[in-house]
């Protein structure tokens, strides 16, 4: 097999492996009056009528939110795929 087709299988591996690993977090998640929408690069909490945008990354099993430049939210992922976040709120995937 030549070298060009090993590195391209070699290439597409790789990303699938990687893409495997990485939580698709994604979708709509619920807890009573409040809800965390992640879509289009953003992650959006609505509450009481309010509704507030922010940026986020994914490390690991957690999602980290840019809520200012000096503070951060960690929301955790839990087994279920839900999302654990500030005094153990639970928000479940919807």
């Amino acid at each position: 097999m030549p070298k060009r087709h090993l590195t391209l299988l070699f290439t597409i591996m790789l990303c699938s492996i990687l893409s495997a690993c990485s939580p698709n977090v994604a979708g709509t998640y619920g807890e009573g009056m409040a809800t965390v929408v992640i879509e289009n690069g953003k992650f959006t909490q609505r509450t009481l009528g309010t509704e507030v945008a922010f940026d986020y990354k994914v490390e690991d099993d957690k999602i980290v939110v840019a809520v200012s430049e000096q503070a951060n939210l960690v929301y955790h992922i839990n087994e279920a795929g839900d999302l654990v976040g500030p005094m153990g709120i639970t928000f479940k995937k919807q």
